[in-house]
């Protein structure tokens, strides 16, 4: 991996991310807010 490579990539050849991947403490944040919006 390039420096620098570790931000969400929006397209590209590397699979998609979550953001919660990154930030593992506010997952279940994220989490949340996935639940009320679906």
């Amino acid at each position: 991996m390039a420096a620098g490579s570790d931000a969400p990539v929006v397209a590209g050849p590397e699979p998609k991310v979550e953001f919660g991947d990154y930030y593992p403490a506010m997952k279940p944040y994220f989490e949340e807010l996935r639940g009320r919006a679906g």
